[in-house]
């Protein structure tokens, strides 16, 4: 049986006046995607559902009401979004990698002349399991060629030189524990 559309029941909400019937079709139950349409109008004020027995079936009807059109329904942001596509407003970004963001953390305070972060505040700031994990990272990045870690003892903290990128070359300050 032929039933209203998301797309058909978000222009009837665009272009009704309040008070103004809509039918969206006969059948046993209201399709899904239009269902929860309809249901996130209702609980906004925007329609009263309505539903009569035609038979076996149910007529299903949305009455218009006066609360105001969500902005995601307008007709100014349709427009915008039918010229958008489906890719949506915003460019997905990759996921950084657990040693991307430790590089980056160990980059950045090379940059800024801060000490080198401990490895329980490396697994904190980039939400690492614990600090073995972090400690794991930094192994990987040296192997990697990435940075060059110096100890100097239990009392202070390393020193990371960065060895690539913009910030080839510098190194995190020296600074006791």
């Amino acid at each position: 049986m032929n039933f209203a559309s998301p797309d058909q029941l978000s222009a009837f909400v665009r272009q009704a006046k309040p008070g103004q019937r809509q039918s969206l079709g006969v059948a046993d139950a209201m399709p899904l995607a239009t269902g929860q349409l309809c249901r996130e109008l209702t609980d906004a004020g925007v329609l009263t559902p309505l539903r009569r027995r035609e038979g076996a079936h149910f007529r299903f009807l949305v009455e218009r009401g006066t609360a105001p059109v969500p902005k995601h329904l307008r007709a100014e942001h349709h427009a915008r979004r039918q010229r958008r596509g489906k890719a949506g407003r915003f460019k997905r970004q990759p996921r950084r990698s657990a040693d991307a963001m430790v590089f980056r953390l160990i980059r950045c305070a090379a940059v800024h002349d801060r000490p080198c972060p401990t490895n329980e505040e490396i697994a904190r700031l980039c939400h690492l399991s614990g600090r073995q994990s972090a400690s794991y990272r930094m192994r990987r990045l040296v192997e990697a060629g990435k940075i060059v870690l110096a100890d100097h003892g239990p009392l202070e903290r390393r020193v990371a030189t960065v060895l690539v990128g913009s910030a080839a070359g510098k190194s995190t300050r020296r600074a006791r524990l």
